[in-house]
């Protein structure tokens, strides 16, 4: 038997040399048309949907996991994780963007983002740009 991602009755296992590597408790490149995937004690796991740190401690990237264990690399989203909203474009977490954009899902809405977290209170209500800057909540010519 071949290493990599084996489905068994429904669930998907990441196995090495013939048997569930127990020991893989990670984002995990499959190696396949499967991709990456959310595997703990060498299970893929599923519903739960949220963010997943990878890398090593002084270099983490945080990728958006769907509901089946996968990374989603074409979601794009202001998502709420551990009580904060960050932008999630592409599949992961956005550090290194700052500056102001729409939500993905909803491009009525802008927020003003600094290392891919929402700044502030979150959805800014009123838009001015005056000589290609864009500045928010802006009242009576003054931000707010």
């Amino acid at each position: 038997m071949k290493d990599g991602l084996y489905s068994f009755r429904g669930e998907q296992y990441s196995v090495a040399g013939g048997t569930v590597n127990l020991n893989v408790n990670s984002l995990t490149y499959t190696g396949d048309i499967d991709g990456w995937k959310y595997i703990i004690l060498g299970h893929v796991v599923k519903n739960h949907a949220g963010l997943v740190a990878y890398g090593p401690a002084d270099d983490l990237h945080w990728f958006w996991i769907d509901d089946e264990g996968g990374c989603d690399t074409q979601y794009n989203a202001i998502v709420k994780w551990n009580g904060a909203d960050f932008l999630v474009h592409g599949g992961r977490l956005r550090t290194d963007y700052t500056g102001f954009t729409y939500d993905p899902q909803n491009t009525n809405i802008w927020y003003h983002i600094t290392y891919g977290q929402v700044w502030g209170d979150g959805e800014i209500t009123d838009i001015s740009i005056e000589g290609g800057t864009i500045t928010r909540n802006v009242a009576n010519g003054v931000v707010q």
